[in-house]
Formats: structure tokens, C-alpha cells, sequence
């Protein structure tokens, strides 16, 4: 069984330029902790082996999102999953 406490500084940045903090990983996928700066426009980023799954711990923001024809424009507000 696996535990792990939240690093005080970054571990990486992300080519979107969050600070990546890692958290934990195993044999089928890993979870990170990412801040995000405040006013960031990040470019889209299509994943085509990666899921990713997100918490909106605090702040707030948007998240552009397409599958297929569909596009949305998510807002990302604390405790949103």
C-alpha cells in the first residue's frame, strides 16, 4: 500500500508551464498535483494514450474541450470534479 505527502516545491514544470508535483505512480498510470499561474492561457493539447482527470482544489478558470464535432467550454470552479 502505497502513501505519499505533497512535496513543498515542484518536481517539474509542464510544457504548458504549471509546476508539476508527483504524487504517485503504479503500473497502470500515475497522479499528479498541478498549479496552474493565475491569468495562464495554456495552447490545447491533444492526448491520444493519456486520460486525465481533474479536482479544482481552489481558483477558477476554463477548460475548451472537444470530442469529435462537439466542443464545450468547461468552468473549473473548487471542489468541481
Amino acid at each position: 500500500m502505497k502513501y505519499t505527502r505533497l512535496p513543498e516545491t515542484a518536481d517539474a514544470k509542464s510544457p504548458a508551464g504549471a509546476d508539476i508535483r508527483f504524487i504517485m505512480d503504479g503500473p497502470t498510470g500515475n497522479m499528479i498535483h498541478s498549479t496552474v499561474p493565475a491569468s495562464q492561457i495554456s495552447r490545447a493539447t491533444r492526448h491520444n494514450t493519456v486520460s486525465e482527470f481533474r479536482h479544482i482544489l481552489e481558483g477558477q478558470g476554463q477548460i475548451w474541450r472537444k470530442s469529435g464535432a462537439t466542443e464545450i467550454i468547461v468552468d473549473l470552479k473548487p471542489g468541481q470534479f
